[in-house]
């Protein structure tokens, strides 16, 4: 692949394909959201699909009777899976997304799912049920900010502890290990 057009090229035309497709194997009122190279119009034929599903704070779901086969339509399509372990391939409650900024429930996965969602989320199911969330979302930040002129701070805050979450993780998992550290590498 080429440059920056044909990855976004190629992004869209997976994204168009994947949503056509969920159409007949999701409900209409469940959410699946995208995040990461697809959803930034970056993703190349080795890249994967980082998808969560967003299930109502109703819902007693725990394991859709739909999410095989939405999984099998993401293999289909881009090839692979997202890691287990990670923030994807997971089923959250709304609540999950809406509640506890910053408190002791906050954890490094909700945080990345909250923060993801708004900077680059992508439906790829129920388009309005996506910015109705996204709507809730930005509501419970800028909600709290204590008056029209100012900046929405905590939401500038949690921006912030998500990128200080990012590098602290990356240190982390880099570090005594052989890997790679692309930019540390640079530097040094």
């Amino acid at each position: 692949m080429g440059g920056i057009s044909d990855a976004k090229k190629f992004s869209e035309g997976k994204l168009a394909q994947l949503r056509a497709e969920l159409v007949t194997l999701v409900p209409s009122d469940r959410l699946v959201v995208t995040c990461g190279s697809y959803a930034r119009r970056e993703a190349a034929p080795a890249s994967d699909l980082d998808f969560y599903t967003v299930l109502s704070s109703a819902s007693k779901e725990q394991e859709p009777p739909w999410i095989d086969k939405l999984e099998q339509c993401v293999m289909n399509v881009i090839g692979k899976l997202p890691s287990r372990e990670g923030a994807f391939a997971a089923n959250i409650p709304t609540t999950q997304l809406l509640k506890n900024y910053g408190g002791s429930y906050d954890s490094n996965k909700t945080i990345t799912r909250r923060m993801l969602y708004l900077l680059e989320g992508e439906y790829l199911t129920n388009e309005s049920g996506f910015r109705r969330v996204r709507r809730e979302i930005i509501s419970r930040y800028v909600g709290n900010t204590p008056s029209d002129h100012q900046l929405a701070f905590y939401l500038l805050n949690d921006i912030v502890r998500y990128w200080r979450t990012l590098a602290v993780d990356y240190a982390d998992k880099t570090y005594g290990s052989q890997k790679s550290h692309g930019l540390l590498e640079i530097l040094s």
